[in-house]
């Protein structure tokens, strides 16, 4: 497995890459939408590499998510994401750290994240 998520990863940034490296002389419409949807997979590639990892009954990696802030990262730009894919995905990677370690539990429990989770939820 460890092969097919860094092939994934390796994809998005080839992807973004000549996305980026793209002469800007054509059609700034295309150049802004091609880039955008490089965004797109890649956010959609992170969330579902994560939960591939989560899978995995590994406590020093749920350990190394919370300690790198990767609640945040879920909860702000990507619970909140306009693609519905990313939205879920990243709300099943919440749900996984927060069943399996307390201080997940506790940073997603209070009062401010719950009321942005619900009301990501109605989008």
């Amino acid at each position: 497995r460890a092969p097919l998520r860094a092939s994934r990863c390796r994809d998005a940034r080839d992807a973004c890459s000549r996305t980026m490296s793209k002469p800007l002389g054509g059609s700034s419409h295309a150049n802004a939408r091609d880039a955008l949807d490089t965004y797109k997979r890649a956010r959609l590639a992170f969330v579902t590499s994560l939960n591939e990892m989560l899978r995995k009954d590994d406590p020093s990696l749920d350990a190394a998510l919370l300690d790198n802030d990767c609640l945040a990262l879920l909860h702000r730009p990507l619970v909140q994401d306009t693609v519905p894919g990313v939205r879920v995905s990243a709300l099943a990677a919440m749900r996984a750290l927060a069943t399996r370690v307390d201080r997940a539990g506790d940073v997603l429990a209070t009062p401010e994240t719950l009321s942005k989770i619900v009301s990501s939820l109605s989008h």
